[in-house]
């Protein structure tokens, strides 16, 4: 199984590439934090351990119910939560069997930058226009911004108080590095290996999502049965959110 959390400010749907270009064997769910979807009414967090208290115990419970190893996927700032989620599954002894990464550096290895969070509406639909912090799409219009400001400086503000504990977790880590960083590729692997005991790998394929999810795809591979391997999955949906 795979499970996903999207990037800042986004919901489940922007994952929906995910499912579209997996093998039919490889279930896939993408998180819903508060404050998208059906949980639209409820407020969105903005401290780490809040995300963690809240998808931390979903995502635990429906894994052992369906009795399966499974990989976490982070996407940009999205990359921190899956990787505390993870520290909180493994506390719980149910470690993810990896962390794939895309396109984020290792969490003590991030530059410091003025918060974006608390900047007034105008300056910070300008800021983030000239940026790719976020989807182009939530900034190309006022309206749709308007829509989702509030759970953006939610998740902003997540993102920009978050702190690693300066304790590695102990499963392995794969990743794609993000593209414009300032550190080469291996520079961005070896920042990973410090925020982990396990093994850190570089995803090969391109920044694109059907080579993307091909290479997932190969990853879990391992960890199926041989019977599964190949086949479908014995379980009526193979994909969802939660």
């Amino acid at each position: 199984m795979l499970y996903s959390l999207p990037p800042v400010a986004a919901g489940p749907r922007t994952h929906a590439w995910l499912p579209r270009h997996a093998p039919s064997w490889l279930r896939v769910f993408t998180l819903r934090p508060a404050g998208r979807e059906n949980r639209y009414t409820e407020p969105a967090p903005r401290r780490m351990e809040d995300l963690v208290a809240d998808l931390g115990p979903r995502l635990a419970a429906h894994a052992a119910a369906h009795g399966r190893p499974f990989l976490l996927l982070g996407d940009c700032g999205g990359a921190f939560g899956a990787y505390e989620i993870g520290r909180f599954l493994e506390a719980k002894g149910t470690a993810p069997r990896m962390l794939a990464v895309l396109k984020q550096v290792a969490p003590q290895a991030r530059t410091a930058r003025r918060p974006l969070h608390d900047l007034p509406t105008d300056d910070l639909w300008s800021r983030l226009r000239s940026t790719n912090l976020v989807s182009a799409e939530l900034t190309a219009d006022r309206r749709v911004f308007a829509l989702f400001e509030k759970v953006l400086r939610a998740d902003l503000e997540l993102v920009e108080t978050y702190r690693w504990l300066g304790v590695p977790v102990g499963f392995p880590v794969c990743v794609l590095p993000p593209a414009g960083v300032a550190a080469d590729p291996a520079t961005v692997v070896e920042q990973w290996e410090k925020a982990t005991t396990g093994a850190v790998s570089r995803l090969p394929a391109p920044d694109e999502p059907g080579a993307i999810s091909a290479e997932l795809a190969r990853l879990a591979t391992a960890w199926l049965e041989p019977t599964v391997r190949g086949g479908e999955v014995p379980e009526p949906t193979r994909h969802g959110r939660f």
